[in-house]
């Protein structure tokens, strides 16, 4: 299904839903629809309907329905020595295509357990907990996987007192990640959504019940209006 056909199947559903008793939308608008509801059909497969589990992970069909997105990379961390407040930290920055994290990981050396130059799963911690656990005179805190937080479009990577090696230059993180997805556009390749066939039409099913609860809106020049707005910006 290529996106002429996803605007087709949108007009053709939507005037079966409606009866034809609403304003028909015009194919730019029909875009707005469709882009907005890819995003959100990739929100609810990557943390389901309402935020409640199972989450992505959890649930096999939604990892296929979102792996044409998923994407690997490796990256080079830089030591955090320039700050005490980021004691035995590195930072990076994420991927500029970076939708949603799914994972990352860390390699690392350690004392205890011994492991040298291996690759660990990182846990995310909250931004405001995250000074716990640095390593102060006052706090040497044990903890084998490394804790992560994200801030202004950086990566930080926090490890314990155990782990050695912090000041080598040769930190990698190896990260997981939903990428945003292209942009919907009128054309008639195949290509032209990065996701399933199967999913583009439940996109257009998502669009349709947006659309009709809008088309039932007193407002909804304005809504469409600052909709492109945004768009063009």
């Amino acid at each position: 299904m290529t996106v002429n056909e996803m605007i087709t199947s949108f007009s053709q559903y939507y005037d079966k839903m409606t009866n034809l008793a609403a304003p028909g939308y015009e194919d730019s608008e029909i875009l707005l629809f469709l882009n907005n509801a890819q995003d959100n059909f990739i929100k609810s497969r990557m943390f389901g309907d309402n935020f409640q589990p199972p989450k992505f992970e959890d649930n096999q069909k939604r990892v296929e329905d979102l792996r044409p997105l998923i994407k690997y990379t490796v990256i080079e961390s830089v030591y955090m020595s320039e700050s005490p407040d980021f004691t035995r930290s590195y930072s990076c920055s994420h991927p500029g295509d970076l939708m949603f994290l799914i994972d990352i990981d860390a390699r690392i050396s350690r004392t205890e357990p011994v492991v040298t130059k291996k690759y660990m799963r990182c846990d995310f911690v909250r931004m405001e907990n995250a000074r716990k656990f640095d390593t102060t005179p006052f706090n040497k805190p044990y903890f084998k996987r490394p804790k992560y937080y994200i801030e202004t479009g950086k990566i930080y990577i926090i490890f314990d007192a155990y782990t050695v090696g912090c000041h080598d230059s040769d930190h990698y993180i190896r990260m997981r990640y939903i990428k945003v997805p292209t942009e919907l556009v009128a054309s008639g390749e195949e290509t032209s959504c990065d996701l399933k066939d199967y999913a583009r039409q439940e996109i257009v099913d998502i669009a349709v019940r947006e659309a009709m609860q809008v088309s039932q809106d007193q407002r909804f020049e304005t809504k469409v209006i600052e909709e492109k707005n945004v768009k063009t910006q």
